[in-house]
């Protein structure tokens, strides 16, 4: 049996078409895939910034608190006194609480640093935990100062009271001495180490997910702290 010209052209064209049609599609399936990639690395990167941003707000949020202990206690010290309750005034506007949500730790564990990962996840409690004890401190704080009239002199108060006022409000003076010191104390030693976590936390991210962010500290090494009363 032969074949005219025909028909083999026909058939020629039909192979020619098919693998037209079975390279499109192999290059829709590649192009799909890729955009699928670029759209998880996206959602990821998103991620990455947000938890990287909280971070580094509560480094932030840290050194302003350090800094306020530092400023009372120089306060002080002008007025040869120990840094105290008395001299640590309750801040007016808190930071607000910060939460780490679970997609933007998957992004963290995505990234196989389990130190890093373990230092992180502990951050926005310890933030939080801090700013709750602020609020207890300065409600704690206003109720013993409306108990005790002052003689002010600016933005210093002179206090005279008696010995059977002084007994009665030791416990609460204890109580808030011992919040003073343990809030001191907090600042001091999350101030400095939490801007390193967010500096590993910056590498980590750029290695993983190529963000191009770097950080840098908003007050120089060796800054002061409050005394150390501990």
């Amino acid at each position: 049996m032969e074949f005219d010209s025909e028909f083999w052209a026909a058939i020629s064209g039909a192979i020619l078409g098919g693998l037209i049609a079975t390279g499109m599609q192999l290059l829709t399936l590649v192009m799909t895939a890729k955009q699928r990639a670029q759209t998880e690395l996206t959602l990821r990167q998103g991620l990455a910034r947000s938890l990287l941003f909280k971070v580094v707000k509560v480094f932030s949020d840290f050194k302003v608190l350090n800094n306020h202990a530092i400023e009372c206690n120089q306060r002080a010290i002008e007025h040869k006194d120990a840094f105290s309750w008395k001299w640590f005034s309750p801040l007016a506007n808190l930071p607000r609480p910060v939460i780490f949500t679970a997609e933007e730790m998957g992004t963290l564990l995505a990234c196989k640093d389990n130190d890093l990962f373990n230092e992180v996840a502990a951050l926005d409690d310890i933030h939080n935990g801090l700013i709750q004890s602020l609020e207890l401190y300065r409600a704690r704080r206003a109720a013993l100062s409306d108990e005790l009239p002052a003689r002010m002199q600016g933005m210093v108060g002179t206090i005279e009271i008696d010995e059977a006022t002084c007994h009665r409000i030791g416990p609460r003076v204890a109580e808030l001495e011992q919040l003073t010191q343990e809030l001191a104390y907090s600042f001091r030693q999350n101030a400095d180490p939490s801007f390193s976590v967010a500096a590993r936390l910056t590498a980590a991210f750029d290695r993983t997910y190529k963000l191009g962010i770097s950080i840098t500290p908003i007050a120089p090494p060796g800054s002061p702290t409050p005394p150390n009363n501990d």
